[in-house]
């Protein structure tokens, strides 16, 4: 056998080699990329450590260690805490989705600790932790489609829990945690839904198309339309008290319509739009109808308002027409706040579409014109 050449793995001493049976591969060469990143915390390293046994199905199905690790990491120190939090989100957020009930409410527990701690460590002018808008936009993939989706466990867990509150059962200040980061939770949950969107479409979808809306699965809409109510109550209620958490749980409400528009069948949304309606019919207290305006205002400005449901004259715009309906009834209110503010929505929305690309032939004018001369007599009479 002879002796390799000097320097054999630089490309200048290949022509000197012998290769054996003209090159073929003796041996295959498989590397497996491992994180070298050690958590100092023993509670972290325990959490990790039992939620690896847990997947790999090498520990007792009931998951008590388990359990006892996710329960742990409230103790946590908050700067080890940060350092290993995409991680532990993503983990339980895995275990939120298919961990079986018990493991399922105890990691939405403690991701709402989690979240309750990094939340209050520093937020932006809208309210809202840098670490956790970054995690939404950039780190979460859910799971790249290799495990079910997170929506569907993530709606079941919270709806469960707020039926539970809606019914007088005692959920401890917890769910107060809840309610101050729906934002976080139903940001997860429309991007949840639009990478499923996204992969259900991918290998199909002809060049230059956009993705089509995606039917959500009766089960899960009815499970999303409960919480979606349970929530809809919370804003009502501490509306009526002058709590500005409502008035962040009602905008978070209304994004999370807003996104669902461009992701699953506008029907399905034009429901919980329909919902939010009923549970704010008519002119009501100030602080309530401005909650309402504020609702509308977002839901507005989406970029397919005029579009929907069709530019069928038989087929009659929802939102364009629940608008005009609340704009109405904004008139007969005694606060002229509340009127200017009816009016700049009414003014953006017609600045918007006249400027607007998309809408530039003659016909596009008629039909949005449409939408709104029954308002301007309406600005006219009451001034």
């Amino acid at each position: 056998m002879k002796e390799l050449v000097p320097h054999y793995l630089q490309d200048s001493a290949k022509e000197r080699l012998d290769y054996l049976e003209d090159g073929k591969n003796i041996f295959k060469l498989r590397l497996r990329l491992c994180s070298s990143l050690y958590p100092v915390s023993e509670r972290i390293r325990d959490f990790f450590l039992e939620y690896d046994r847990h997947t790999l199905r090498t520990s007792p199905p009931w998951g008590s260690e388990l359990l006892e690790a996710i329960n742990s990491l409230k103790n946590v120190d908050s700067t080890a805490l940060l350092q290993f939090l995409y991680p532990i989100l993503n983990m339980l957020l895995h275990l939120i989705g298919n961990g079986g009930e018990t493991l399922q409410v105890a990691a939405f527990r403690a991701m709402v600790n989690i979240l309750t701690r990094v939340q209050q460590e520093s937020v932006d002018e809208a309210e809202r932790n840098a670490f956790l808008v970054n995690f939404v936009d950039y780190a979460f993939d859910d799971f790249g489609g290799r495990q079910p989706p997170v929506y569907p466990g993530l709606s079941t867990v919270w709806g469960s829990l707020a039926r539970s509150k809606a019914k007088g059962y005692r959920v401890g200040p917890v769910y107060d945690d809840v309610l101050a980061m729906a934002w976080f939770f139903l940001e997860l949950i429309v991007k949840s839904m639009a990478l499923e969107q996204a992969r259900s479409f991918y290998h199909n979808l002809p060049s230059g198309e956009d993705v089509p809306p995606m039917q959500l699965k009766e089960g899960v809409f009815r499970c999303v339309v409960q919480l979606y109510d349970c929530l809809l109550t919370e804003v009502h209620e501490r509306c009526k008290k002058g709590l500005s958490l409502a008035k962040h749980l009602n905008s978070s409400l209304a994004f999370f319509c807003y996104d669902l528009l461009s992701i699953i069948e506008p029907r399905q949304v034009f429901e919980l739009v329909s919902l939010y309606l009923d549970k704010f019919s008519g002119v009501c207290q100030t602080v309530l109808h401005d909650c309402k305006l504020t609702f509308l205002q977002i839901i507005c400005d989406h970029d397919l308002f005029v579009e929907m449901p069709g530019r069928d004259p038989s087929d009659r715009n929802y939102l364009s027409s629940i608008l005009i309906q609340e704009i109405f009834l904004t008139w007969d209110h005694d606060d002229l706040s509340m009127r200017a503010k009816a009016a700049r929505i009414l003014v953006v929305l017609m600045c918007k579409h006249e400027f607007d690309i998309r809408y530039q032939k003659q016909e596009d004018k008629l039909y949005i014109a449409q939408l709104y001369f029954p308002l301007v007599g309406q600005v006219r009479d009451s001034n």
